[in-house]
């Protein structure tokens, strides 16, 4: 008897799924969103000899997320819905370094410009 049941299993499972894949409604999925595109809206350098730090905060309509780069790697190191709280987020990051002795200041543009 249970080798009738057991053996019956696998033939109970195919029937499962062809009923499954008749009752399926055919539809379409809609093509998904275009991406929308974070702007940078605040971003402060902090140096100490010659080594760079930067943090940033980078906005879409949904988030915000602050951005902390080191050695040349981006790390998401927070993010909110409010972009007040993400900039706070970043003066915390900056205070940190600043108390170890780095010294940070905000870039106000995406290009910098320096007389030699």
């Amino acid at each position: 008897m249970k080798f009738v049941f057991i053996a019956s299993l696998p033939l109970f499972f195919l029937f499962s799924l062809i009923s499954y894949a008749e009752e399926k409604p055919t539809t379409t999925v809609p093509a998904p969103a275009p991406e929308e595109k974070s702007i940078t809206d605040y971003f402060l350098l902090c140096k100490n000899l010659k080594i760079v730090r930067t943090l940033r905060v980078e906005s879409t309509p949904q988030k915000c997320t602050t951005i902390y780069t080191k050695l040349g790697q981006d790390r998401s190191i927070g993010s909110s819905q409010r972009p007040a709280l993400c900039r706070d987020f970043a003066h915390q990051v900056r205070d940190t370094l600043v108390n170890a002795g780095w010294k940070c200041k905000e870039v106000k543009s995406g290009v910098s410009h320096h007389n030699e």
